[in-house]
């Protein structure tokens, strides 16, 4: 609230400022409507298994890909990591969300 910083005039009466007609409670109402978390736009149930798909596919080309690099020992051991981590992780959490959209 701005300081109580009063104005007269030459005969001593008191001007009118803007804070003597300021609505507090519409500002707060105004403010607590700005404040409100914007929705969030939701998929539908079929952009979602439509969304999976395409994360799926992904995944699998990068299997592939994996399949078809050669190298030392050191090499081998970081694609087994790759290919592990992929499938126990990436392709488990996939199936799982593939179920709860069917």
């Amino acid at each position: 609230m701005p300081a109580l910083d009063y104005h007269f005039d030459s005969t001593g009466k008191k001007l009118k400022s803007k804070w003597d007609s300021y609505d507090v409670d519409a500002e707060l109402d105004k403010v607590d409507d700005d404040t409100s978390a914007p929705r969030r736009p939701t998929s539908s149930p079929d952009q979602l298994r439509r969304k999976v798909g395409e994360l799926e596919h992904e995944f699998e080309a990068i299997l592939a890909y994996l399949d078809t690099v050669r190298g030392d020992e050191e090499v081998r051991i970081v694609r087994k990591q790759l290919v592990g981590a992929i499938n126990d992780t990436y392709l488990v959490t996939l199936d799982r969300l593939k179920g709860q959209l069917a």
